[in-house]
């Protein structure tokens, strides 16, 4: 946001729905805030948020489909020697896909994510910190450094 010229006012450490709403709710008085989000985001912003009082508008922002998946992709991504994943649904429909092919190793974004691809059976080898692109490149690097 802040590379794109937007006041940031507020950051959460590490960078998830759950710190935000706490952070949110520590250090602001209550307040009407929008929240866009994905179609399948849980309640990890807006619930803790509303019950100290918040007026939270939820928005669905976007939402994920799951794209024809041609053989030649599975055949790679069951091959892979990492896949990365940065939401819950990715790992849902990663497992989906794959049906009884491998599945690979997986870096997630964050804990959120890692917590579905590891009730989903998948092996999840490292975790951005910080949770975003530039943590999930260095996960990725760090993962597959010899």
């Amino acid at each position: 946001m802040r590379d794109a010229g937007w006041r940031v006012d507020v950051e959460a450490s590490p960078a998830t729905a759950a710190d935000l709403a706490a952070r949110l709710v520590v250090d602001h008085a209550p307040a009407r805030l929008l929240a866009p989000l994905a179609e399948l985001a849980g309640d990890d912003l807006v619930a803790p948020l509303r019950a100290a009082g918040w007026d939270v508008i939820r928005v669905e922002a976007y939402r994920t489909i799951t794209p024809q998946h041609p053989d030649a992709l599975l055949d790679a991504a069951a091959t892979a020697d990492l896949v990365c994943l940065t939401a819950g649904s990715l790992a849902e429909r990663l497992v989906a896909a794959l049906g009884g092919r491998r599945h690979p190793p997986v870096v997630c974004i964050g804990p959120s994510t890692a917590t579905v691809a590891r009730d989903l059976g998948l092996d999840v080898v490292a975790i951005a910190e910080p949770h975003d692109r530039a943590g999930l490149v260095a996960a990725v690097a760090n993962t597959l450094r010899p």
